[in-house]
């Protein structure tokens, strides 16, 4: 079986979305989204966070450990309305055939065989998939519960932008394109308004006979032994699983497992054993033993209390030779993060500085070290290669040479497989990357003495987008912006705060020496 291609990067276009008015980002390795307050970098993660809670949730059955004594962390699966096709009895043997192919192709060539040959088959095959996915507006509510739980809104059009002006707004509206090297395009449209929520699978109108043909070794539910009933069942079951399989697939990392850390870590992890203790004794956020009190909150910052107390509950998963892990501890902390259970079963955080004896609790630690100890605790505990990790403002709390050490650890993490979104508007991130795309233009024999020289970024992995207010009509806009030359960065404007700076100091001056 040939090996699966390399596609290239997942397309999001969004027009009316909550700050945003318009705009268009790629998801590469590294994606950086830039740009003043309220412009919509953030909403944007959400959105990709929650889009991918919608299309991971057909990418097949739950995963029940993602490695060997791990809590496995659950997603709902929504196969049943990838289900409703109804199959004719030709079909469910074209099916069977497809799944056997192999015993099959012995089977046509000791007979004449009316039945289909192969290339007919895989083309059946494929017109079914094809035509589950275009019933896939049979799971908006799917997404729209998605869409609420992860924005906390009262409803899916909640995160619809209003123009100025204008009287209800348009609907927001959301396109996802990816593209293969096969050729292969897939394209899904998603609208929100308060007529309600549309999802559409838009091309190809069949899927490409080259996908079915690399999913042959995953098919394993159908057997010729079946009776009837339990042939169409099975046939069913198979094409949705199949089907799923494809989804996944035509929207990249959008159905690959994505994590969420929000902004103000520090103050979190300063305040999280309290919470909990709060929470325990007002019997608040749990309807049973074996359910964490952090369900009372929603969206990405329940989410994410909700994972570290996974993390450090009794069936706390496995730790890894997290490299990441180790060399923010070493090269940033200057210490170690440990987890300690306590008696009423919720984790207790800890920091230990290189020379010291003894544990600080992290409610007593730096706001560094309270920023930076949930994002080691992901990268040793739950975050694996092929995953992507969403990180809001990596440069909290950290000194300029701090975040350039983080930014090379970033770099690493893409190295490794695992795909960054960031947020940010640190001056220094940007640079750092900038450099890290530059050194790649350098053969690694001449890298020596250069740090990061193991960690550069070909120009194809890294994107940065600008947020920008949109002036008059409201709302912002979303651009890229290429890697600059002549400054040594991507352009963000933040000279224009240094220059301006600069310009108040010199009038400032000015008037001083002229007695004013």
């Amino acid at each position: 079986m040939p090996a699966a291609p390399e596609t290239k990067h997942l397309k999001l276009e969004v027009t009316n979305f909550g700050p945003i008015a318009e705009g268009t980002v790629e998801l590469r390795p590294m994606t950086v989204f830039v740009g003043p307050s309220n412009t919509g970098k953030s909403y944007l993660a959400v959105l990709i966070y929650a889009l991918n809670q919608f299309f991971g949730s057909f990418s097949g059955p739950v995963v029940t450990s993602r490695r060997p004594g791990q809590t496995s962390f659950h997603r709902p699966t929504n196969l049943r309305y990838l289900t409703n096709v109804a199959l004719s009895v030709s079909e469910v043997d074209d099916l069977y055939r497809w799944v056997s192919m192999e015993r099959f192709r012995t089977e046509l060539t000791s007979q004449s065989a009316s039945v289909s040959p192969p290339s007919e088959l895989q083309k059946v095959v494929a017109d079914l998939v094809g035509k589950v996915l275009d019933g896939i507006g049979r799971s908006r509510e799917v997404l729209e519960e998605a869409i609420i739980r992860c924005f906390g809104t009262d409803e899916a059009s909640g995160i619809v932008h209003y123009p100025k002006g204008g009287i209800s707004g348009s609907p927001m509206r959301c396109a996802v394109v990816h593209m293969s090297d096969y050729g292969d395009t897939f394209q899904y449209e998603i609208e929100f308004s308060s007529d309600g929520t549309r999802v559409e699978m838009l091309k190809p109108t069949a899927v490409p006979v080259s996908i079915m043909q690399r999913l042959q070794s995953r098919s394993f539910f159908l057997s010729p032994e079946d009776t009837e009933d339990l042939r169409l069942f099975s046939a069913n079951l198979q094409l949705a699983a199949l089907s799923g399989i494809v989804l996944s697939r035509s929207v990249g990392p959008l159905g690959l497992y994505t994590h969420y850390l929000p902004a103000d870590r520090a103050t979190v992890m300063h305040s999280l054993q309290n919470l909990v203790r709060i929470l325990i004794l007002s019997g608040s956020g749990s309807s049973g033993p074996n359910e964490s009190p952090m369900r009372i909150f929603t969206g990405v910052i329940g989410d994410f209390l909700d994972r570290l107390i996974s993390i450090g509950s009794a069936n706390m998963p496995q730790e890894t030779d997290s490299l990441i892990a180790y060399r923010i501890e070493k090269d940033v902390l200057k210490g170690t993060i440990r987890i300690e259970n306590n008696p009423v079963g919720f984790p207790s955080f800890l920091y230990r500085p290189n020379d010291w004896q003894r544990d600080l609790p992290l409610m007593n630690a730096s706001s560094m070290v309270a920023e930076l100890a949930p994002v080691v605790l992901y990268f040793r505990h739950v975050v694996q290669p092929g995953d992507t990790l969403i990180i809001e403002e990596p440069e909290s709390h950290l000194h300029p040479e701090a975040q350039v050490e983080f930014t090379r650890l970033l770099a690493a993490a893409v190295k490794a497989d695992i795909r960054i979104i960031i947020t940010t508007h640190s001056e220094w991130v940007l640079e750092e990357l900038a450099n890290l795309v530059k050194l790649s233009e350098l053969p690694p024999e001449r890298r020596e003495g250069i740090e990061g020289a193991d960690l550069a970024l070909s120009p194809d992995e890294v994107g940065a987008w600008l947020f920008e207010p949109n002036g008059k009509e409201g709302g912002s806009m979303v651009r890229e912006i290429p890697l600059e030359e002549e400054t040594g960065t991507f352009p963000s404007k933040f000279g224009l705060v240094s220059e301006a700076l600069y310009n108040r100091w010199a009038l400032i001056t000015n008037r001083i020496e002229r007695g004013e």
